[in-house]
């Protein structure tokens, strides 16, 4: 339980600080590109504007979803538990998906290992009695 409990912070932190970094990111490259997108005329240059737009609409939801699970697991929340996991599930995804293409891809690295930990973490029965504990004193 002392392991467990122990590695809490770091997937609470890990979650909290990436989240808020690619949201904010996504956030900021949605509104460069739907600027450009309303001030173009080029209709291959729209085109491409659009893709971009719907792939930063993805990373902004995935990175606010980690984001929230962060705080959800700061607070003792199973939600943010089982969020996590599957944030890991769809990170490792990801991972093999850019691995495939290039085995050196940085993001393997930075987002698809801490993630694998996380979620093996998130998964660990004495994970789950740690929450069930701390939510049941918090209520």
């Amino acid at each position: 339980m002392r392991f467990v409990s122990a590695l809490k912070h770091p997937a609470e932190l890990y979650l909290i600080i990436a989240g808020g970094g690619y949201s904010l990111s996504a956030f900021v490259a949605l509104i460069l590109n739907a600027r450009t997108l309303f001030a173009s005329t080029d209709r291959i240059e729209v085109k491409d504007l659009r893709i971009e737009l719907g792939e930063n609409s993805v990373m902004l939801i995935v990175a606010t979803a980690a984001l929230i699970a962060g705080v959800g697991i700061h607070q003792y929340r199973l939600w943010g538990l089982f969020l996590a996991a599957v944030l890991g599930v769809l990170a490792i995804l990801e991972s093999v998906t850019a691995s495939k293409i290039d085995p050196w891809e940085f993001h393997n690295f930075t987002i698809g290992v801490p993630m694998a930990a996380i979620m093996i973490w998130a998964l660990l029965p004495p994970t789950w009695t740690m929450f069930r504990q701390r939510s049941v004193k918090s209520s």
